[in-house]
């Protein structure tokens, strides 16, 4: 919510179907802070408006180089086999060690569900199987 560029042909129709969305939602999901004023100079009333981050860019921040040697490190330190194969938009592809499903199931969590604190709190859900079709 509160993407803007004002100009109702460039992206078409995006620009028009946001703002008619707008005007009928209820809770409006705003990446950043400045989507948040956009819905604000629209009298959209401060209390329907949740700001939750942009997936892309606050993957990037996790993404530091601090942040991966820290974990290389942690999973290191306590003798880890497992890794992370893939990112896919939303979905990491992991492969785990059978006998260490349970601590990297309980870490992936920790880890996505607190690394930064949103007004919508993010969720994990966990599948496995024996492929990325079979875990879906």
């Amino acid at each position: 919510a509160g993407l803007r560029s004002y100009d109702i042909y460039e992206p078409f129709p995006e620009e028009v179907m946001r703002q008619m969305t707008s005007r009928v939602a209820d809770i409006h999901f705003a990446p950043t802070i400045v989507n948040k004023e956009a819905l604000l100079k629209e009298n959209i009333s401060e209390d329907k408006i949740h700001i939750v981050g942009n997936t892309v860019i606050d993957a990037l921040f996790c993404l530091s180089d601090d942040v991966i040697e820290q974990s290389k490190k942690f999973f290191e330190d306590n003798n880890i086999k497992s890794t992370m194969l893939l990112q896919v938009h939303d979905e990491l592809i992991f492969n785990v060690i059978k006998e260490e499903e349970e601590e990297v199931r309980k870490i992936v969590s920790n880890i996505m569900e607190n690394i930064i604190k949103l007004d919508v709190p993010l969720k994990v859900s966990i599948e496995e199987g024996n492929n990325w079709y079979e875990a879906k």
